[in-house]
């Protein structure tokens, strides 16, 4: 990376009390939301959903660069973009409702799929088989319904939305720290040795740099609704 594009970037510190800014920013949102929405509008618990998960996975993302865990930074900066693409197309489909459902849907058959095949926490948590029951009446009903709510596949989403920069240089790129590539583990192995070795990789400062942006605008999205 060269000195103009490092200038741009903060120091760690600079970035964790930004990151504790975006914390107590977002819990006076959501206590805000849950008082006045939550839990009777399904768009605004989604919108809540959605930024405290963003917000938690962002300190994750503190915590593992604390660790030299920048990998797996890449990873969790992955989900929150994911999240802001997922807002993104919610908005423009004003589709809240069967996301809602199919989302529902999803997660009782996967549930009932634990208790079909026996599974040792379905068979010994009572909660968990009393959900099962509580829910039944209502995912007969979704299924009734048939919600054909699909997930936006994320390059056609941003190049419609003009997002193809967060795509590019933030989706693609953590998508090669998700699935396994024959240079996984170089920079862990140097760390965990203490090997100290000049390389040419970026600044990793620029992950950190990238989750705060992309929480911003998860933010901002969360607001604008």
């Amino acid at each position: 990376m060269d000195r103009d594009k490092s200038r741009r970037l903060l120091s760690f510190e600079d970035y964790i009390f930004a990151s504790f800014v975006f914390d107590q920013l977002s819990r006076i949102v959501l206590k805000q939301f849950i008082i006045k929405y939550h839990p009777h509008n399904v768009k605004h618990t989604i919108l809540c959903n959605f930024l405290a998960r963003s917000v938690v996975a962002l300190k994750g993302i503190i915590h593992l660069w604390e660790i030299s865990d920048h990998h797996d930074c890449w990873v969790l900066l992955r989900c929150i973009l994911d999240r802001l693409f997922h807002l993104k197309y919610l908005r423009k489909e004003d589709s809240y409702d069967s996301f809602e459902k199919w989302s529902f849907k999803k997660k009782y058959e996967h549930m009932l799929l634990l208790k079909q095949q026996g599974d040792a926490y379905a068979s010994q948590e009572n909660s968990f088989l009393k959900v099962l029951e509580e829910q039944k009446e209502r995912y007969n009903q979704v299924v009734k319904e048939n919600p054909k709510w699909k997930r936006p596949k994320p390059k056609n989403l941003t190049e419609k939305l003009g997002l193809e920069v967060l795509y590019q240089h933030g989706y693609d790129y953590a998508s090669g720290m998700v699935h396994p590539l024959a240079s996984d583990g170089q920079e862990d192995l140097l760390h965990l040795l203490n090997i100290h070795r000049e390389t040419d990789s970026a600044d990793s400062r620029i992950v950190l740099h990238n989750a705060l942006l992309a929480l911003l605008l998860i933010f901002q999205q969360v607001l604008d609704d």
